[in-house]
């Protein structure tokens, strides 16, 4: 199996991205794949994750200048080449590499990771503000997507996922509805392949207090409802 790079991105913070990257790592290793999670997020909140959780995870920390500008081949020539690296390191072959991605549209590290990227995950909050904003972010897939055609690489492959769903909220399963109609449109319009996941992350406790524990997601209180979705999205990616 050929390695696949899944890129985590949103327009802006507060949406659940770092969740969902830590999450979707989880329920893939659990699937008996070997991933690795690459935190391209200055402020390096799955990096501090992972350490608060303390479960010995091996670690490949790459120094960056701060406010760098760090180049887009740069970041291009790292993101590849840290399958090899891995590989060597392991003796195993990645099936994964997980990309969780600064909250800036306008972030270099974030369009070469949409360059090099197989599929892209956008967490989205079932809101109208975050509705309304999803034209902003297909404006840059489909930048994201001449520059790919330029260099022979294929479309984006992107997949919207709705997380901090609040059950039985007639006002919420609206905005989930519009989120559809309006990606479909968008999609159709700007020529992106792009989808809304079935998988959805509730607003659970699970989830919201993930952080503060030191340990997986499948053991954390009261987890039920989150490993079920953790395994449902998992199906639908891998």
């Amino acid at each position: 199996m050929k390695t696949k790079v899944l890129v985590v991105a949103s327009q802006k913070g507060g949406v659940g991205k770092t969740t969902v990257t830590m999450a979707l790592g989880d329920g893939l290793v659990r699937a008996g794949k070997r991933v690795l999670i690459v935190d391209a997020d200055p402020q390096k909140t799955a990096y501090k994750w992972e350490s608060r959780k303390g479960l010995g995870l091996p670690r490949y920390p790459v120094r960056v200048e701060a406010n760098s500008g760090l180049a887009v081949v740069e970041f291009l020539e790292y993101i590849v080449g840290l399958a090899d690296d891995a590989k060597s390191v392991s003796g195993e072959e990645l099936d994964f590499i997980l990309v969780d991605t600064p909250p800036n549209l306008k972030s270099g590290d974030l369009e070469a990771a949409l360059f090099v990227s197989d599929e892209v995950i956008v967490p989205v909050k079932p809101n109208r503000m975050a509705t309304e904003a999803m034209e902003e972010l297909f404006s840059l897939f489909v930048a994201a997507n001449e520059v790919r055609r330029r260099h022979k690489r294929g479309p984006l492959d992107v997949k919207v996922m709705v997380n901090f769903m609040q059950a039985k909220r007639v006002a919420t399963a609206a905005m989930v509805e519009q989120l559809q109609n309006n990606v479909a449109e968008y999609s159709k319009r700007d020529h992106v392949r792009a989808q809304v996941l079935t998988s959805q992350f509730k607003h659970l406790a699970a989830f919201e207090n993930a952080p503060n524990y030191r340990t997986s997601f499948y053991s954390l209180p009261g987890s039920k409802d989150a490993r079920v979705a953790i395994e449902s999205l998992v199906k639908e990616i891998a």
